[in-house]
C-alpha cells in the first residue's frame, strides 16, 4: 500500500481509487448483464457491502491511529520540555551545593581560627590578670575595696569554664580600662585613714588623689597634712608649707576653684634620699 503525506499528515491515495472502483462497481450492478441471474446479483451486492465495510473499518483505524500519533507526539513534547526544565534545576542547584560547600569550608576555617585563637586567648587573659593583680597590689593605696571585689570579680568570670571567652575578654579589657582610667584621675574624697600604724584609732581626712603620680591628705581642721610614700609604704606628714596648697589643690579637684598651678611635693623632699 502506497501513502503521500501533506501537511504533516497522510492520507491514502487508495482512498480515491477505491471511490472509483465502487462507482464503476455500482454501475455494473444497476446495470447487469442480460444474462446475470439473480442469485450473482445478491452475490455481488454482499461483496460490494463487504468491501465497503471493510474499506470504513479501515478508515476509522486510520483516523484513530491518526489521533494516537498526534497525542504521543504532544506527550513527546511535554517530556521534552520537563526534561529540560529538570536539567536546568539540576544545573541551578548544583551551583547552590559548589556554594554551600564553599561556605561550609570557610566556616571550618574560621571555627579552626576561634579555636586556635580560643588555646591562645584563654592562657593570655589569665597573664594579663596575673599582671593587674601585681600592678594593684604595687599601685597608691586608693578605692581598695572597689579595685578588690572588682579584681574578684574578674577571677571567678576567668575561672567558671560556663563562661563565654567573648565574655572573659570583655571583662578583662573592662578591668584593665578602668585601672588605666586611674592614671588621669585628679579626686578628693572624704575617708578614714591610720595614720599612725594599724593600732591606731583611724583619722577622718580628705585625700586628695593626683592619678598615680601622689596621694595627698588633709585633716578637715588642717591641722594634719601628709602624702603617701611609695618606697616606705606609709603615709608620712609633709611641713606646714605645703598646707594651703593641698587645701587649694582639693578645692580644684571639687571644682570649688579654678585650676591654677600649685607647688606640690611630688618627689623627694629636700634632705631626703
Amino acid at each position: 500500500m502506497r501513502f503521500s503525506f501533506s501537511r504533516g499528515k497522510f492520507r491514502p491515495r487508495f482512498i480515491h481509487q477505491t471511490i472509483f472502483v465502487l462507482a464503476l462497481l455500482a454501475c455494473a450492478i444497476l446495470s447487469p448483464p442480460p444474462r446475470a441471474s439473480a442469485a450473482d446479483l445478491v452475490s455481488k451486492q454482499d461483496k460490494l457491502a463487504a468491501s465497503i465495510k471493510s474499506q470504513s473499518k479501515a478508515q476509522e483505524e486510520l483516523d484513530q491511529w491518526n489521533r494516537d500519533k498526534q497525542a504521543l507526539v504532544q506527550d513527546v513534547r511535554d517530556a521534552e520540555s520537563r526534561l529540560a526544565w529538570t536539567e536546568y534545576q539540576a544545573d541551578k542547584y548544583a551551583r547552590y551545593v559548589a556554594r554551600e560547600k564553599r561556605n561550609i569550608a570557610i566556616l571550618k576555617d574560621k571555627l579552626q581560627a576561634i579555636k586556635q585563637i580560643r588555646y591562645e586567648l584563654e592562657p593570655y587573659l589569665d597573664e594579663v590578670y596575673a599582671r593587674l593583680e601585681k600592678a594593684v597590689a604595687a599601685d597608691l593605696p586608693f578605692l581598695h575595696d572597689e579595685r578588690a571585689l572588682r579584681l574578684k570579680a574578674l577571677r571567678d568570670v576567668l575561672d567558671d569554664h560556663t563562661a563565654d571567652l567573648g565574655e572573659k575578654l570583655r571583662r578583662t579589657l573592662e578591668a584593665v580600662q578602668i585601672e588605666a582610667s586611674y592614671g588621669s584621675l585628679v579626686e578628693a574624697r572624704e575617708t578614714l585613714l591610720h595614720l599612725h600604724g594599724e593600732a591606731q584609732p583611724a583619722n577622718e581626712v580628705e585625700v586628695l588623689q593626683l592619678g598615680r603620680l601622689a596621694l595627698f591628705y588633709r585633716t578637715p581642721d588642717g591641722s594634719g597634712i601628709g602624702r603617701f610614700n611609695k618606697q616606705t609604704g606609709q603615709w608620712e606628714e609633709l611641713p606646714e608649707q605645703y598646707g594651703q596648697a593641698i587645701k587649694n589643690a582639693i578645692a580644684v579637684a571639687r571644682n570649688k576653684r579654678v585650676a591654677e598651678l600649685l607647688d606640690l611635693p611630688i618627689g623627694a623632699l629636700g634632705g631626703q634620699n
